[in-house]
């Protein structure tokens, strides 16, 4: 069920005190001074340049946030009680003049009680709600469109039961900040890449009579994906959150010889496979392509609950050309598909949350074996301090 939050009126200070980003604001407050809350976050890697680069949140961009206030107990037993302190969609940016991060309006620790926060990136998006059990529910996102494949959506750990600014080097935060720390995770995977080697060196004769073969590679698609779905992040950490409610599946195009350059299949030691270039990558029905990865919806391929995606699977269309002794040649078209649940069987047959997926090819005349790569994002820590007057 989900909670009708009271709003708490913060009370209008007459005399406002300053405040730099490294320092603590201090009000009277009768039993206990008022400090002004800041935030230090923890950013891994971002999905797309077009967004965050590396692993430093950028000062171009901000984040939203929203804290419950219990004035007892704590958050795991007792948040059926909290009363909500800092409105959902607050926005953080930074004040490149004061160089701090800061809202619109300031913030104090209450005099009693703790607060739980939970932030997300970006901060406009659409159709964000919060529920007692599911946490952050972002509902019915759809990244097929340019504008949402620019967007790797990050949702923060929440943080628990705080009743002060953490000091610096707290929580894992090497900054000189002190703050809420703000561990963010992503919940959006990419598709990073797909590298192709030969089962043996087709180059040279294959038989007693002298023929060659060479292999030119047509497409390679991943089919029946979806593409739109709903995310609800938890309410404990880690919160790496699940996707569910999907609809709208779609293909992927990582590579098509009627848009990229010709790609000749002659690699057949490990050492030496090649990287497909994926320099126009484009997703059906959509008008943009993308160059280097995309994002992806994480999944599970044989989920009972959506059969809409038990079809999805990586289509390799490749053209074999015979080369015979005397010169002449003659081609044939190969299209070679495997089930993504099966190339995925050792992760959960899914595409997981947050991780770079690549895929690893060996082709052949009569047959592809596949091998995914799925990685973590590394995560490193950059403190950023947060609320100004």
């Amino acid at each position: 069920m989900r909670l009708q939050p009271h709003i708490l009126q913060l009370t209008a200070l007459a005399t406002v005190l300053a405040v730099s980003c490294v320092k603590t604001q201090i009000l009277p407050d009768g039993a206990r001074d008022r400090q002004a809350i800041t935030f230090t976050t923890a950013v891994g890697p971002q999905g797309t340049k077009a967004v965050i680069e590396g692993n430093v949140f950028s000062e171009d961009y901000s984040f939203a946030t929203l804290a419950w206030w219990l004035e007892e107990g704590n958050w795991d037993s007792d948040r059926s009680n909290a009363q909500l302190y800092i409105p959902l969609g607050t926005v953080v940016s930074y004040d490149k003049d004061l160089k701090c991060w800061t809202t619109g309006t300031p913030y104090y620790w209450p005099s009693r009680g703790s607060l739980t926060f939970f932030s997300f990136h970006p901060h406009d998006m659409n159709d964000v709600e919060f529920d007692m059990t599911d946490g952050l529910v972002i509902r019915n996102r759809d990244i097929a469109g340019k504008s949402d494949q620019q967007k790797d959506i990050m949702v923060a750990e929440a943080a628990k039961d705080r009743t002060a600014n953490s000091a610096p080097e707290a929580d894992g935060n090497p900054t000189d900040y002190t703050g809420v720390p703000t561990i963010f995770h992503h919940t959006l995977s990419r598709l990073t890449g797909f590298s192709i080697r030969t089962d043996d060196d087709y180059s040279a004769a294959n038989d007693s009579s002298g023929t060659k073969f060479n292999l030119t590679l047509n497409r390679i698609m991943i089919k029946d994906v979806f593409v739109k779905g709903s995310y609800r992040s938890g309410v404990d950490p880690p919160n790496t959150g699940t996707w569910y409610d999907f609809s709208v599946p779609a293909d992927y195009v990582w590579y098509d010889d009627n848009y990229d350059d010709a790609f000749v299949i002659g690699y057949h030691d490990s050492t030496d496979e090649a990287a497909v270039p994926g320099g126009h990558i484009r997703i059906t029905g959509e008008s943009d392509s993308y160059a280097g990865s995309v994002l992806i919806m994480p999944q599970r391929f044989n989920d009972p609950d959506h059969s809409g995606n038990h079809s999805a699977c990586i289509e390799v269309t490749y053209t074999v050309t015979y080369v015979f002794p005397d010169g002449k040649t003659e081609s044939r078209q190969m299209v070679r598909t495997m089930r993504l649940a099966d190339i995925h069987k050792d992760q959960d047959a899914s595409w997981p949350v947050g991780k770079d997926i690549s895929y690893h090819l060996t082709i052949g005349i009569d047959k592809i074996t596949w091998q995914p790569s799925v990685e973590d994002r590394v995560e490193e820590i950059h403190g950023i301090g947060g609320w100004l007057t």
